[in-house]
C-alpha cells in the first residue's frame, strides 16, 4: 500500500488530463488515430465540435475542480460549478445550484470524493434531469457512476461521449481492475468510439510526484510503509532510537484492521479537530482511533483523499518544531 500525500500536488495534472480528454472527445482524436493507422481516411466521419460557446458544469469545486476550471480560461465557454459548500466559486467558475447545471450544461465534469452522498450518484435518474444531451468526464471516483446506466445513456445519445479516468470496477487500491469475469457493461463500454478510458492516471505525472510535500521521505520503518524526516534534514533522529529517522506517518496491515499512524494528529490539537470534523464527510463508518492511530476494518472504507489531505497539512519544518517543543524530552 502506498500513501500519497498530495491533495494539491497533483491538481494541475488532473486539470490538464480532464481537458485533454474533453478535447480528444470533441475532435474524435482517438477514433481518427485508429482509423488512419488502418488506412482509413474518413474526414467527414471525424468532424469535430468546438468548446467555444459551450457551457461546462463542474460538480465538486475543490482543488481538482478549480484546476480544471482554470485550464478552461483560454476558451470562450461558460464555466459553472456546484458544491455542497457555499461561496467556493471564483473568477474561473460561477457557483450555481445543481438545477442550473441540469438546465444549462453541455459538458459535465465530476470532481468529488467518494462519500455516501456521491456513491452511485451518476445514475439513470440523475442523467435524466439534464435538459440537453451532454458530454461526461470523470477523473474523480469510479464508484460514483453506475456503469450500466452510463452505457444506456451513451447508447440512447443522452450522453454524447465520456472520458473516464476511473471506473466503478477498479479496486480501491486503484492498482487493478476486477479479478472475476468482465462485466457486460464494461464489455460494451470498451467498444464505443465515443468513450475514452485511462487507468486512474489523471494525477499521475512526473511533475505531480515532484510537487508532493518536500522533505518527507518514504521508507520502511518498524515493518511499516511510512514517511519520515531523514537524517539529512534532522540529524538527531527519533529520540527513542536516534539511529532511526524521525517518524511522521505510517500505514500497516494489523490482524483485524488497517492502521494509519499520524504523529501530527497526536501533536497538534487543531489538526485533530479538523480531521474529526472532516471524517464523517468521507466515510460512513464511525471514526475508530486512538491518540495517533486511525483504524479501518474494511479496506474499501478507507477515505484515501482525506488521509492524503491530512498528510499534507503539516510541513517538515512545522513537524520538527512541534516535535522539539512538545514531544522530545
Amino acid at each position: 500500500v502506498t500513501l500519497i500525500a498530495a491533495p494539491e500536488g497533483n491538481r494541475n495534472a488532473v486539470g490538464e488530463h480532464t481537458l485533454g480528454m474533453l478535447l480528444s472527445l470533441f475532435n474524435n482524436l482517438n477514433k481518427a488515430d485508429r482509423e488512419v493507422k488502418k488506412g482509413v481516411w474518413n474526414r467527414e466521419g471525424n468532424r469535430g465540435v468546438e468548446l467555444d460557446g459551450k457551457t461546462v458544469g463542474i460538480i465538486g469545486y475543490g482543488n481538482m475542480g478549480k484546476a480544471f476550471a482554470k485550464k478552461l480560461k483560454g476558451f470562450d465557454c461558460t464555466v459553472l460549478c456546484y458544491d455542497i459548500l457555499e461561496d467556493v466559486g471564483d473568477k474561473n467558475a460561477t457557483q450555481v445550484s445543481l438545477q442550473t447545471i441540469f438546465d444549462m450544461a453541455d459538458v459535465l465534469s465530476l470532481h468529488t470524493p467518494w462519500t455516501p452522498l456521491t456513491d452511485k450518484m451518476i445514475n439513470t435518474h440523475f442523467i435524466s434531469k439534464f435538459q440537453k444531451s451532454f458530454w461526461f468526464l470523470n477523473t474523480a471516483r469510479g464508484k460514483s457512476v453506475v456503469t450500466v446506466d452510463l452505457v444506456s445513456a451513451l447508447k440512447s445519445g443522452k450522453i454524447l461521449g465520456a472520458g473516464l479516468d476511473v471506473l466503478e470496477y477498479e479496486k480501491l487500491s486503484f492498482e487493478s481492475l476486477f479479478t472475476s469475469e468482465m462485466p457486460e457493461a464494461y464489455k460494451e463500454l470498451i467498444l464505443m468510439d465515443n468513450v475514452i478510458l485511462s487507468p486512474h492516471i489523471a494525477g499521475w505525472t512526473v511533475e505531480s510526484k515532484e510537487n508532493l510535500p518536500k522533505g518527507f521521505e518514504e521508507t520502511i520503518q518498524y515493518g511499516m510503509i511510512g514517511y519520515v524526516v531523514p537524517h539529512s534534514i534532522y540529524p538527531d533522529g527519533y529520540h527513542c532510537t536516534p539511529d532511526t529517522p524521525l517518524p511522521f506517518m505510517s500505514i500497516a496491515s494489523q490482524k483485524n484492521f488497517i492502521a494509519v499512524y499520524s504523529s501530527g494528529l497526536y501533536a497538534k490539537k487543531e489538526l485533530m479537530d479538523w480531521f474529526v470534523g472532516e471524517y464523517p464527510k468521507h466515510c460512513k463508518r464511525k471514526l475508530d482511533m486512538g491518540k495517533s492511530c486511525i483504524r479501518f476494518k474494511k479496506i474499501e472504507e478507507i477515505p484515501y483523499g482525506l488521509i492524503g489531505e491530512l498528510a499534507s497539512k503539516m510541513s517538515v519544518k512545522e513537524w520538527i518544531s512541534i516535535y522539539e517543543t512538545a514531544i522530545k524530552k
